[in-house]
């Protein structure tokens, strides 16, 4: 059971009212499984997440700058990488160095490698191509906007430029 404390913690406590542990933030993404998305306070506005068990026992240790929960996946945030896994954190693919990470549906990520290096890739971990460009936007179901200093474009999902 979940409780406010105090401390202005949130605090985890068993059927006898005991505290099994505390944290600032506590969230349970999914009714159906048994863990909790957990936050601990490093300095003022700095922030590391994790994931603990109804019993406050840690899953995923508590390193993370973010965690996002998504339909199928559950996306790990530690600096510039992504660890992407399944709803039981059997691992997808990692990602080591990448600036940004846009799910743009449940099968395609577009991923920002470096300022002129972008990727599209499956929600395996496979790519699916490369864009050298300033920007990319999802622009619809279909295709990505593609933005250079001097011209902007549309491609399809496979490279092909689009009208």
């Amino acid at each position: 059971m979940l409780e406010n404390s105090d401390r202005s913690n949130f605090i985890l406590i068993d059927n006898k009212g005991k505290e099994i542990c505390s944290y600032s933030y506590i969230y349970q993404p999914y009714i159906d499984n048994d863990y909790l998305l957990v936050r601990k306070d490093i300095f003022k506005d700095h922030f590391k997440y994790g994931i603990i068990n109804h019993l406050g026992k840690i899953i995923k240790k508590i390193k993370f700058d973010k965690i996002e929960f998504r339909e199928n996946s559950i996306i790990f945030k530690a600096d510039k990488s992504y660890l992407i896994t399944d709803l039981n954190f059997n691992r997808k693919f990692e990602i080591s160095k990448a600036q940004e990470l846009n799910f743009i549906s449940n099968e395609l990520i577009l991923v920002k490698i470096s300022d002129r290096k972008w990727k599209l890739i499956t929600e395996y971990g496979k790519e699916k191509l490369e864009i050298a460009a300033e920007k990319v936007e999802y622009n619809n179901r279909r295709s990505l906007k593609v933005i250079n200093e001097t011209e902007s474009y549309f491609i399809d999902f496979d490279g092909n430029k689009v009208k």
